[in-house]
């Protein structure tokens, strides 16, 4: 314990000011911890926006919707030759979008 106290009171001064310089950088000068919690909101904010960038609906979605609907738009009246041949030309693409 001697040992302890002699090395104290020797060397007091510089551990209060070693102390004092990382309380000071730790508290006001640490430019890290707002930048981290900066980094973290905007890194939430772009996980959100690509969950609802994945939710809609992509030009192969949209083209096959419309195919759906136009296919059932001809098939529901009297065809004629040429309506017959677009229909099955959209049967057709409508299946290769599908896979």
């Amino acid at each position: 314990m001697e040992k302890f106290e002699t090395f104290i009171n020797k060397h007091y001064r510089k551990i209060a000011l070693f102390l004092l310089v990382i309380i000071l950088f730790n508290t006001c000068g640490n430019p890290v911890k707002p930048l981290n919690k900066k980094v973290d909101m905007l890194s939430t904010e772009v996980d959100s926006l690509s969950t609802e960038l994945s939710k809609r609906p992509t030009a192969k979605d949209i083209r096959v919707i419309g195919l759906k609907e136009a296919i059932y738009r001809i098939d529901s009246k009297n065809r004629t030759n040429e309506e017959l041949t677009l229909s099955q030309k959209w049967h057709k693409e409508l299946d290769s979008l599908e896979k």
